[in-house]
């Protein structure tokens, strides 16, 4: 394994496993918060049953909503502090900043005529800093056009399609080009 490589794995070892208990805590707060979603929807289905059929469909139904919710939110906020955990642990090993939301505006790579004409962009997960003596900052882009479309039935919808996902790296090479750059693939 290369030296980066190792540091990583090395200053990972550690986060991983506190990762991975966080992840036992969640899952046991979901399987203790299902058995009580369900009790405490019986006990409000049988304070409002007056001596008729008790409505064990519905009890179970909305304890199965309940706890697919309860999940859902769960999962959310274990995935998004998992990869701000893990991913700011890959940069300061590799000596960089991570920046959740892109460390440069999409912007600022129009000017240079480089990427496709869209109508939105997202971007995710930037990283910057020195490599080698050399300032580099790259993130995950997500460009996207609207697109209009004749439906079968003859009415016209607009789609959102990408155009580019992909990664977005800046260099500094210490000069300022007068023509558009021009990335051509080998």
């Amino acid at each position: 394994m290369t030296d980066a490589l190792q540091t990583i794995a090395d200053q990972t070892a550690a986060l991983r496993t506190v990762l991975e208990a966080k992840r036992q805590r969640y899952w046991r707060l979901l399987l203790m918060g299902a058995p009580m979603s369900f009790a405490f929807i019986c006990a409000i289905a049988a304070t409002k049953t007056d001596h008729g059929v008790f409505p064990w469909s519905a009890v179970l139904l909305l304890t199965l909503v309940v706890v697919t919710i309860g999940f859902q939110i769960a999962n959310g906020i274990y995935r998004a502090a998992t990869k701000k955990a893990l991913l700011g642990g890959i940069a300061e090993a590799l000596g960089l900043e991570y920046q959740k939301n892109g460390v440069f505006p999409v912007r600022d790579m129009e000017r240079h005529k480089i990427i496709p004409p869209h109508d939105t962009f997202r971007i995710e997960d930037g990283f910057q800093g020195v490599i080698g003596g050399v300032p580099v900052a790259f993130e995950e882009i997500i460009l996207s056009d609207h697109v209009r479309h004749d439906r079968a039935d003859g009415k016209r919808e607009t789609r959102e399609e990408m155009v580019f996902w992909g990664l977005a790296i800046r260099i500094d090479i210490g000069t300022t080009l007068g023509a558009p750059t021009v990335a051509l693939p080998r």
